[in-house]
């Protein structure tokens, strides 16, 4: 089974660009994305299958090109990647002419920034012209003499991409530059082997570090296997953990890789925030692509399908405008897109798509579209090249992508009214337990809502600071913290048409993971945390149903808590408090709160619990948070509710509602006879009322026995929706079967008007 499918290490099976038929769409919905165009399928790279078999149509074998220099290198070099290069030197696409400016430019004065010689090696192996083989060497020797001492983070960015220079211009240099070269490359590793404590010098628990340097290194023992003697030692040395993994752990860097992929990242999302994922997915896929075509041996079978959700992750987290994306955790750009990041990730992996895989037309032109949208982002590394042909096939991705996208190891949830430029996109993450890892927030619960070319519910964005605080995002704070170690999501739904999303999450127990000593009593039970996402069909109105249970005490021994928690506990106005950030200063009122997102309106209708007080915060006055962190630029205001009296047990019901006119008919709170379902009516503009349901019962959120609700339909009838339920039962509605999925939710149509008894009924 291979990883990825955008080369081939054997010419002679290789696949070049798809030949799917754009609207060949039986992998790009589906339920599961990992599963969805596995490249072990029949027909995939290397399959000697005929390709006219395929669901997708005929696949053009991939016929190899004469080699243009005189050695064939090891790393990443391969017939599709030569064909696509050759033809676009043949069109002399703007693509092409890009690349040759920037390669002429190497090793001068005027040498693009962050070019380390990359663009002259890739134009010395796809044309065979002996300067630029020259020119790379001596810009990578210039950075190589720079950075004889680098950090970490340098290796870690960079030792792989130097190994591919060094293994493609190989041939076109005297043995004294390879000698340099070759030396100074191990004794980088040298040095990660030096920096770090003794036993482990790379921390495991820093995932771009791990990924970054194990790579990069185990590409240089690769590349110079049977040249070099260092490489077989350091493919051997038991602190990188060689080729193949034992286990999924953190107990060497190769088992380390194999933990990330197949459980934090499961779905595609990085693991430690949006700015330095997309960088680190760059160093994993170039890794593995590499070790597969410089091996011929697949040595990562945990990462197939990977680039898939990788693709799909990347394209659902940008707004359908291209103009933004949903962000989270510490972030050195604030607001920015970074959209030559995007696009340069985008682009790897949409290259290293199995070249049967119905997604990858989709992608390419997305891609294009991306980098389109913004011209002048400047492009920094050469891998963008190395992968993505522009003039591969394409399809329009507008009208054919899913509408949500879930990842499941990182909690985050991306779904789209439409994929059109003025439509809505909603963001909401609610964070696995603790992983350990750098850079990691304890912020959970978040949400977000971009709707027609603009943010109008988001929170201040920045690197650590007050960016990081309990309060700096839209959530819970209980005891004056955010949520605690034991989390774990409890539900997560969607329509495919769109029409609504659902997502759940719990959090309690304690607050610090072990080893701590004489850790504080747990004073959190139980905070679950839903949110229910309801676009209109007419894109006049998007909103957001959030409940939230919490059972929580007040919190004992304080001085058992860690200074910066016991600050904030200190300073916290009440045990429970429910947290929103306007980007205008809100109007509060006894319902809620009402504010203006430029020509839009917003409303939050607060439904329970009944009494409260309300605080609006002006972010630009908080002393505590540091000087420009986050920027002044992030800072807004918040809404802080809490309920009227401390007490063990409160519901919190409240609905946001985003529209272009303000919805005239507000919601309002239903319930069970007997309290322990609560929930909310709400008016849609051009469709039926919606009807959502939760369970409020204390200590027993699951629901395995029936309920009745006393409702007035308008005419239309109404959209019910139900969480909570128990899906090993078997529910109905007023006598219709009501189908629950494995998230404990259902959604059912209720016809009729006027004034009745919903009854639900479990057997």
């Amino acid at each position: 089974m291979l990883f990825f499918g955008g080369a081939c290490a054997n010419p002679t099976n290789a696949n070049s660009e798809p030949g799917s038929s754009p609207g060949d769409m039986a992998n790009l919905g589906g339920a599961d994305p990992a599963k969805a165009d596995d490249p072990g399928s029949p027909g995939g790279p290397g399959s000697s299958l005929d390709p006219t078999s395929l669901p997708g149509g005929a696949i053009t074998p991939c016929v190899a090109l004469p080699l243009k220099t005189p050695r064939a290198p090891k790393l990443l070099w391969s017939c599709e990647r030569q064909v696509f290069l050759e033809k676009l030197r043949v069109a002399n696409t703007a693509h092409w002419q890009q690349l040759v400016s920037m390669a002429a430019r190497t090793a001068t004065p005027a040498a693009s920034y962050g070019d380390n010689g990359d663009f002259a090696a890739l134009l010395y192996q796809a044309t065979g012209d002996v300067s630029y083989a020259q020119k790379a060497s001596a810009q990578l020797r210039q950075r190589l003499r720079e950075n004889a001492q680098p950090t970490q983070n340098y290796t870690r960015e960079l030792q792989g991409d130097f190994a591919i220079i060094y293994d493609w211009i190989k041939g076109g240099i005297p043995q004294g530059e390879r000698d340099e070269i070759e030396t100074a490359l191990y004794s980088w590793v040298d040095q990660i082997l030096a920096n770090g404590p003794a036993g482990q010098p790379v921390r495991l628990d820093d995932t771009d570090q791990t990924t970054g340097n194990y790579f990069g290194s185990m590409m240089l023992a690769v590349s110079t296997l049977g040249e070099n003697p260092r490489a077989q030692q350091l493919l051997d040395n038991p602190v990188f953990g060689g080729l193949d993994a034992t286990g999924a752990d953190l107990t060497n860097m190769r088992n380390a890789v194999k933990k990330y992929v197949s459980d934090w990242a499961a779905g595609g999302v990085w693991v430690e925030s949006s700015y330095y994922d997309i960088e680190t997915l760059q160093l994993l896929g170039q890794g593995v692509e590499a070790l597969r075509t410089a091996t011929g041996v697949d040595h990562f079978p945990e990462l197939a399908g990977f680039a898939d959700q990788v693709v799909r992750a990347q394209m659902a987290q940008l707004a359908p405008d291209l103009a933004a994306a949903a962000k989270w955790g510490d972030l050195e750009s604030a607001g920015d897109l970074e959209a030559w990041r995007r696009y340069q990730t985008l682009g790897m992996f949409t290259g290293l798509l199995p070249a049967n895989s119905s997604l990858r037309p989709y992608a390419t032109q997305f891609t294009n579209d991306l980098k389109a949208a913004h011209p002048t982002d400047p492009v920094y590394r050469a891998r963008f090249w190395y992968y993505f042909d522009p003039l591969a096939a394409t399809a329009d991705w507008r009208s054919a992508l899913p509408r949500t996208y879930f990842a499941r190891g990182q909690g985050a949830l991306f779904s789209h009214d439409g994929w059109q430029a003025s439509d809505t996109m909603f963001f909401a993450h609610l964070r696995r337990a603790p992983m350990g890892i750098d850079h990691e927030h304890t912020q959970v619960g978040d949400f977000g809502v971009y709707r027609k070319g603009r943010w109008v519910l988001t929170h201040p964005l920045g690197y650590g600071g007050g960016a990081a605080e309990p309060l700096a995002i839209n959530s819970m704070v209980i005891g004056g913290l955010d949520a605690m170690i034991d989390r774990k999501l409890v539900g997560e739904s969607h329509a495919a048409d769109g029409s609504y999303v659902y997502l759940a999450g719990s959090a309690s127990g304690e607050r610090y993971t072990q080893p701590y000593y004489l850790p504080p009593p747990a004073f959190v039970s139980e905070w679950t945390r839903s949110l229910v996402y309801l676009p209109t069909l007419n894109k006049s109105a998007d909103t957001v149903v959030v409940y939230d249970r919490v059972s929580a005490l007040p919190p004992t021994v304080l001085d058992r808590y860690r200074g910066d928690d016991a600050a904030r506990m200190a300073a916290a106005p009440a045990l429970k408090q429910w947290i929103l950030h306007t980007l205008e200063q809100p109007s509060v009122s006894a319902g809620g709160a009402t504010w203006s997102v430029g020509t839009q309106k917003a409303e939050l209708t607060a439904l329970a619990p009944a009494a409260r007080t309300t605080l609006i915060v002006d972010e630009k006055g908080i002393a505590s948070w540091p000087a420009n962190f986050p920027p002044a630029s992030e800072r807004h205001y918040y809404l802080s509710m809490a309920p009227a009296t401390n007490q063990p047990w409160d519901t919190f019901l409240n609905v946001l509602q985003f529209s272009d006119v303000a919805v005239a008919s507000k919601p309002t709170r239903v319930a069970s006879t007997d309290g322990s379902i609560e929930g909310t009516r709400l008016s849609r503009p051009g469709q039926p009322d919606a009807i959502v349901l939760f369970s409020a019962a204390q200590a027993s959120r699951v629901r395995s026995t029936g309920y009745s609700v006393a409702l007035t339909l308008a005419d239309g009838g109404a959209e019910l929706y139900l969480a909570d339920l128990d899906p090993g039962k078997t529910w109905t509605v007023d006598g219709v079967a009501l189908s629950v999925d494995a998230s404990g939710f259902g959604h059912l149509s209720l016809s009729g008007s006027g004034a009745r008894t919903v009854v639900v009924v479990a057997s």
